[in-house]
Protein backbone atom coordinates (compact mmCIF):
# COMPACT_ATOMS: atom_id res chain seq x y z
CA UNK A 1 0.00 0.00 0.00
CA UNK A 2 1.55 3.54 -0.94
CA UNK A 3 0.43 6.44 0.49
CA UNK A 4 1.49 9.78 1.55
CA UNK A 5 0.87 11.94 4.38
CA UNK A 6 -1.04 9.35 5.62
CA UNK A 7 -3.87 9.55 2.65
CA UNK A 8 -3.86 5.68 1.06
CA UNK A 9 -2.89 6.53 -3.07
CA UNK A 10 -2.53 3.08 -4.63
CA UNK A 11 -1.35 -0.61 -4.26
CA UNK A 12 2.12 -1.18 -6.30
CA UNK A 13 2.07 -5.20 -6.79
CA UNK A 14 5.43 -6.00 -8.36
CA UNK A 15 8.41 -8.74 -8.45
CA UNK A 16 12.24 -7.99 -8.73
CA UNK A 17 14.70 -10.39 -10.42
CA UNK A 18 17.69 -9.06 -9.02
CA UNK A 19 20.00 -10.90 -11.71
CA UNK A 20 18.07 -9.35 -14.22
CA UNK A 21 17.87 -6.01 -12.17
CA UNK A 22 14.58 -5.42 -13.29
CA UNK A 23 10.99 -4.87 -11.84
CA UNK A 24 7.52 -6.13 -13.47
CA UNK A 25 3.96 -4.83 -11.68
CA UNK A 26 0.82 -3.16 -11.67
CA UNK A 27 -0.44 0.22 -9.71
CA UNK A 28 -3.63 0.28 -8.57
CA UNK A 29 -4.88 3.87 -8.06
CA UNK A 30 -7.22 4.33 -4.85
CA UNK A 31 -9.72 6.88 -4.33
CA UNK A 32 -9.34 7.55 -0.61
CA UNK A 33 -12.49 9.01 0.33
CA UNK A 34 -14.74 5.28 -0.53
CA UNK A 35 -12.47 4.30 2.04
CA UNK A 36 -12.72 6.45 5.14
CA UNK A 37 -14.04 5.56 8.53
CA UNK A 38 -16.40 7.88 9.41
CA UNK A 39 -16.00 9.76 12.94
CA UNK A 40 -18.00 7.71 15.01
CA UNK A 41 -15.99 4.82 14.00
CA UNK A 42 -12.56 5.92 14.51
CA UNK A 43 -11.39 4.67 18.04
CA UNK A 44 -10.88 6.81 21.06
CA UNK A 45 -6.64 5.55 21.78
CA UNK A 46 -5.03 6.48 24.56
CA UNK A 47 -1.62 7.44 24.23
CA UNK A 48 -0.19 4.91 25.39
CA UNK A 49 2.21 3.20 22.63
CA UNK A 50 3.23 4.01 19.14
CA UNK A 51 0.54 6.39 17.13
CA UNK A 52 -1.20 4.16 14.66
CA UNK A 53 -0.53 4.74 11.12
CA UNK A 54 -3.33 7.05 10.13
CA UNK A 55 -3.64 4.47 6.97
CA UNK A 56 -4.46 1.97 8.90
CA UNK A 57 -6.43 3.88 11.65
CA UNK A 58 -8.69 6.18 9.62
CA UNK A 59 -9.87 3.97 6.40
CA UNK A 60 -11.59 0.48 6.08
CA UNK A 61 -8.05 -0.74 3.71
CA UNK A 62 -6.34 -2.71 6.20
CA UNK A 63 -9.32 -4.70 7.65
CA UNK A 64 -10.50 -4.80 3.72
CA UNK A 65 -7.19 -5.94 2.23
CA UNK A 66 -6.61 -8.70 5.07
CA UNK A 67 -10.03 -10.34 4.95
CA UNK A 68 -10.31 -11.11 0.99
CA UNK A 69 -8.44 -8.24 -0.96
CA UNK A 70 -5.07 -9.18 -1.33
CA UNK A 71 -6.18 -12.82 -2.85
CA UNK A 72 -8.78 -10.84 -5.30
CA UNK A 73 -6.28 -8.50 -6.37
CA UNK A 74 -3.67 -11.34 -6.87
CA UNK A 75 -6.55 -13.26 -8.93
CA UNK A 76 -6.51 -9.88 -11.12
CA UNK A 77 -2.62 -9.69 -11.59
CA UNK A 78 -1.38 -11.45 -15.30
CA UNK A 79 1.87 -13.41 -14.38
CA UNK A 80 4.03 -14.94 -16.63
CA UNK A 81 5.45 -17.75 -14.98
CA UNK A 82 7.98 -20.14 -15.89
CA UNK A 83 10.60 -22.76 -13.87
CA UNK A 84 12.80 -19.78 -13.65
CA UNK A 85 11.14 -16.75 -12.57
CA UNK A 86 7.70 -15.01 -12.19
CA UNK A 87 6.76 -11.85 -14.27
CA UNK A 88 3.52 -9.58 -13.33
CA UNK A 89 2.48 -8.27 -17.14
CA UNK A 90 -0.04 -6.03 -15.50
CA UNK A 91 -3.63 -6.25 -14.40
CA UNK A 92 -6.19 -8.35 -16.32
CA UNK A 93 -8.86 -5.61 -17.89
CA UNK A 94 -11.67 -6.50 -20.50
CA UNK A 95 -9.97 -6.06 -23.67
CA UNK A 96 -6.48 -6.96 -22.16
CA UNK A 97 -3.72 -6.02 -19.84
CA UNK A 98 -2.55 -2.70 -18.16
CA UNK A 99 -0.24 -1.61 -16.11
CA UNK A 100 -2.44 0.57 -14.34
CA UNK A 101 -6.25 0.28 -13.12
CA UNK A 102 -8.32 1.62 -10.18
CA UNK A 103 -8.08 -0.35 -7.20
CA UNK A 104 -12.22 0.06 -6.78
CA UNK A 105 -12.64 -1.85 -10.15
CA UNK A 106 -10.44 -4.73 -8.73
CA UNK A 107 -11.79 -4.97 -5.00
CA UNK A 108 -15.39 -3.82 -4.50
CA UNK A 109 -18.39 -4.97 -3.08
CA UNK A 110 -19.02 -7.56 -5.56
CA UNK A 111 -15.58 -9.06 -6.31
CA UNK A 112 -15.62 -9.62 -2.11
CA UNK A 113 -19.02 -11.34 -1.90
CA UNK A 114 -17.49 -13.64 -5.11
CA UNK A 115 -14.93 -14.06 -3.20
CA UNK A 116 -16.56 -15.20 -0.22
CA UNK A 117 -18.95 -17.46 -2.18
CA UNK A 118 -16.16 -19.22 -3.96
CA UNK A 119 -14.34 -19.62 -0.66
CA UNK A 120 -17.63 -20.85 1.38
CA UNK A 121 -17.96 -23.50 -1.77
CA UNK A 122 -14.49 -24.78 -1.45
CA UNK A 123 -14.80 -25.55 2.55
CA UNK A 124 -17.98 -27.96 1.89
Amino acid sequence: MVGLRGKPIGIKASVYNPNEVTEYGAFLYIDAMNWEKKKEELSKRKSEGPDPLPMIEKYHLDYILKRAGWDIIRNALNLNTNPNKVEIMGVKIMKGVSWTDQFENIVNSDSIFKYFREKDGKEE
